[in-house]
């Protein structure tokens, strides 16, 4: 299994959330109705790279490519002695900011496997 890039440093302003198993909506009387998708909650992150120079946004862009329909670990930089099995999100999994001449932030959106 691939390990997400070390070499990319993870920003301070990067998030761990949690992901609700539960769909929720109402029902045609109006009453409330919900579905579990799956049997616990899970965790989410979004990992704020900044800075990032040419060759790192192709590294980057590149493990994307590798393993955008796969699981692969990710060390957490509130723990880096946690590793989580972790997969891309399925929808705006990297977000490009630019930030200077050759010079971009990304936001990388991982959900726990």
């Amino acid at each position: 299994m691939a390990d997400f890039p070390s070499a990319l440093a993870q920003g301070m302003e990067s998030e761990e959330y949690w992901i609700d198993p539960m769909l929720t909506s109402r029902a045609r009387g109006g009453g409330f109705k919900g579905r579990r998708l799956q049997s616990a909650k899970k965790r989410g992150f979004t990992v704020r790279l900044n800075k990032l120079t040419p060759d790192e946004r192709a590294t980057l862009e590149t493990f994307y490519d590798a393993n955008r329909a796969t699981t692969f670990n990710f060390a957490w930089n509130d723990s880096l002695t946690d590793v989580w099995i972790v997969a891309f999100a399925d929808r705006d999994a990297i977000t490009w900011r630019r930030a200077g001449p050759d010079i971009w932030d990304a936001d990388v959106r991982l959900e726990e496997a």
